[in-house]
C-alpha cells in the first residue's frame, strides 16, 4: 500500500520503467507476507524451548501460516479473475463496476485468512498477484488504476488511526537509540543488498536503478500489524515504539523523496538512452559500405 503512489501514477509512468515499477510492487507486496515468517521465529525461540520453536516454526508457520495462506489466495485470484472475465463476457458486469469488484476480492481474502486462521496479509497478496496475472493486458492497465484508488482510500484512514496511537513518550524514551534505529533500517536494510544483487536480477539493468529500488522499500501497513500483534503477545510496549517509530521515519523519508527521486531517475535513464542511441548511429554507419554511410 505505501509503495503505491511510487509505482502508480502519471509521474511513475513516465519516468519509471514498467519492470521496475512491477518488481517494487511485488516485492513490496511478498515482503509484507513473508514477513510473517521472520516474525513468528524469535517469538517462538523466546517463549519456547528451542526445539519445540523451531517445529511449531516448520509445522505450523510455515507450513499451514505461509503455504496454505499462498495457496489459498492463489486460488482465490484466480477463481475471482475467470468469475469476472464470464461476466463481462456476458456482459453482466459494467465497467465502473471493476472497482467494487477488486474490494471485494481484497475483503474476501482477508475473511478467508482469519476464517483457516492463516497469515491474511499474504493470502491477499497472492490473491491479488493471480487476479492481475489472469486477466487480460489491457485489464491490468485498468485494473492498476483500481488497485490505486483503492489503495488511496484505505491509507487515509489508517495513516489517521496510526496518527492517534504514535507513543510519543515511548519514542523520547528511546532517545538518540531510537534515530539511529531508523537511520540503519532505512540505509542499510534494502540498497546494500540490492547492489549487490544486480547482476542476478535481469529488469535492473544499472546501478541507478538499483539504488531506486533498494530506496524505495517504504515500511507501513504491515508493519503496523506485525508489531501490534507482538506487543499484543508478549506484552511489551517498547516493541510498538521502536517501530511506530521506524514507520513514521519511513513514511517522512519516502513521501519527501518520491517525487524528486523518480523525476531524477527518468531523467537519467533518458539521459542514458540518448546517449546509447548516438553512439550507435555513429557505429553503425562505420559497418556500412561507403555509398550508405
Amino acid at each position: 500500500m505505501a509503495a503505491s503512489p511510487i509505482v502508480t501514477g502519471k509521474e511513475a509512468e513516465e519516468n519509471i520503467p514498467e519492470p521496475i515499477r512491477h518488481a517494487i510492487s511485488f516485492e513490496s507486496g511478498a515482503n509484507d507476507g513473508l514477513g510473517y515468517l521472520f516474525v513468528f521465529l524469535p517469538f517462538l525461540l523466546l517463549t519456547r524451548p528451542t526445539g519445540e520453536a523451531l517445529s511449531h516454526w516448520l509445522t505450523k508457520t510455515l507450513l499451514w501460516d505461509v503455504g496454505a495462506a499462498t495457496l489459498a489466495g492463489l486460488a482465490i485470484g484466480y477463481a475471482a479473475a475467470k468469475l469476472l472475465q464470464a461476466a463481462e463476457r456476458r456482459d453482466a458486469i459494467k465497467s465502473e463496476w471493476r472497482l467494487i469488484y477488486t474490494v471485494a476480492l481484497a475483503l474476501l481474502a482477508v475473511g478467508a485468512g482469519r476464517l483457516i486462521k492463516s497469515d491474511e496479509v499474504l493470502l491477499v497478496f497472492a490473491a491479488g498477484a493471480m487476479f492481475t496475472q489472469v486477466i487480460s493486458q489491457s485489464d491490468r492497465q485498468n485494473e492498476e488504476h483500481g488497485q490505486e484508488a483503492v489503495n488511496r482510500f484505505f491509507a487515509i484512514p489508517i495513516f489517521i488511526l496510526l496518527g492517534t496511537v504514535l507513543p510519543w513518550r515511548g519514542w523520547l524514551d528511546l532517545g538518540w537509540s531510537g534515530l539511529l534505529l531508523v537511520v540503519a533500517v532505512l540505509l542499510l536494510r534494502r540498497p546494500p543488498v540490492l547492489l549487490l544483487l544486480r547482476p542476478l536480477l535481469r529488469d535492473i539493468r544499472t546501478t541507478s536503478e538499483a539504488l531506486f529500488v533498494g530506496w524505495f522499500g517504504p515500511i507501513a501497513v504491515a508493519a503496523i500489524y506485525y508489531a501490534s500483534l507482538m506487543e499484543h503477545r508478549t506484552g511489551e510496549p517498547v516493541i510498538w515504539h521502536a517501530v511506530s517509530l521506524v514507520i513514521c521515519g519511513s513514511v517522512v523519508a519516502h513521501g519527501i523523496t518520491g517525487a524528486p527521486l523518480t523525476k531524477a531517475l527518468g531523467r537519467r535513464l533518458g539521459r542514458q538512452a540518448e546517449s546509447e542511441g548516438h553512439d550507435r548511429g555513429q557505429q553503425v554507419p562505420q559497418d556500412l559500405p561507403e555509398g550508405r554511410r
